[in-house]
């Protein structure tokens, strides 16, 4: 919502997309894409509709499993699960994994294993004590569902390359490039580079794809991964890619800083991503949610503290802190 929203509805101050309610831009985005053509409509609600309910889901499940007046209904978790597995996304990421050289894994592409296990790790946390989470159980949750999150934002960004070197016509891959720009842009936007995300988000929604942005977008997108809790490897590269789709690189440094232990040193950097965030959501008036971010955190979580796990701005002002 606050990515796409380009307009307030002034009698009410609520946010508005292609003059409609901002909060319905999946609906909006899906319905003119029906319009369009009709296997773009549906590849339109898979990757907005779909998937956005399941990660909605997923984020209810963490609520569910932290709620103080628990309950043995797992519906939250299960749905995410069938939705995925028995739905067109796990298809799309079987049929997508081979074109960037992914293999299977037990039965399944890389991507697909990587939910999957996890969709099974949350489960075993719910149910091995009757939705009865401890604050550990809560903090495991929330990794797994942001991990979750982050390999299906995976499969959405393959989706992208795919539109943009795999697509049969030139008008097929500029109405693709654009419904893939919907679902992949809102995801990076969160990585604080407005400027950045402004400039593609004007290449292929309003101005229209042509190939001579595709090394802008393939370095657009290189760039971000690590910000969205990926590497080159998640992604893979395109079997049909040309020159434009450059190797891709991780690159863990930070300025010109290398950090003994990059992993981890990131992880820390991530803190400010939390700041973002909050000025993202008090820009919109979901003054809760920032809250939330500022005292439960958000992209910061440390492995090796079970003292914190999840690690907060308020986690910085603690006196075992400083």
């Amino acid at each position: 919502v606050y990515a796409l929203h380009d307009d307030v509805d002034l009698s009410d101050g609520s946010l508005q997309f292609d003059e409609r309610p901002a909060t319905d831009y999946a609906n909006t985005i899906t319905s003119d894409a029906l319009e369009t053509n009709i296997p773009l409509g549906c590849e339109s609600a898979k990757i907005l509709n779909v998937w956005m309910w399941i990660a909605h889901k997923l984020n209810e499940a963490v609520q569910e499993c932290k709620a103080t007046e628990k309950t043995e209904n797992y519906r939250p978790l299960d749905e995410a699960a069938a939705l995925w597995e028995s739905g067109l996304l796990f298809e799309m990421a079987e049929q997508l994994g081979p074109k960037f050289g992914h293999g299977n894994i037990d039965g399944m592409i890389y991507l697909n294993r990587m939910i999957v296990d996890r969709l099974v790790a949350g489960r075993d946390i719910i149910s091995k004590n009757n939705n009865m989470c401890s604050e550990q159980d809560t903090l495991d949750l929330r990794i797994i569902t942001r991990e979750t999150i982050s390999y299906m934002t995976a499969v959405l960004i393959q989706g992208m390359i795919d539109a943009v070197f795999g697509s049969s016509s030139e008008e097929r891959t500029k109405e693709r490039a654009e419904l893939f720009g919907f679902a992949v842009l809102p995801r990076i936007i969160a990585c604080g580079h407005e400027r950045m995300y402004g400039v593609l988000y004007d290449d292929l929604v309003v101005d229209g794809y042509t190939k001579k942005m595709n090394t802008d977008i393939m370095n657009f997108l290189h760039n971000y991964l690590n910000c969205l809790g990926l590497k080159c490897d998640d992604i893979g590269r395109h079997s049909a890619a040309d020159a434009s789709n450059f190797m891709c690189a991780d690159d863990l440094d930070i300025a010109s800083y290398s950090p003994v232990n990059a992993t981890r040193t990131n992880m820390a950097a991530k803190i400010d991503l939390d700041v973002v965030a909050i000025h993202q959501m008090m820009s919109i008036e979901r003054y809760s949610i920032a809250l939330s971010i500022y005292t439960d955190g958000l992209n910061y979580y440390d492995y090796d503290s079970s003292d914190y796990n999840f690690v907060s701005l308020q986690d910085l002002t603690n006196s075992q802190t400083i």
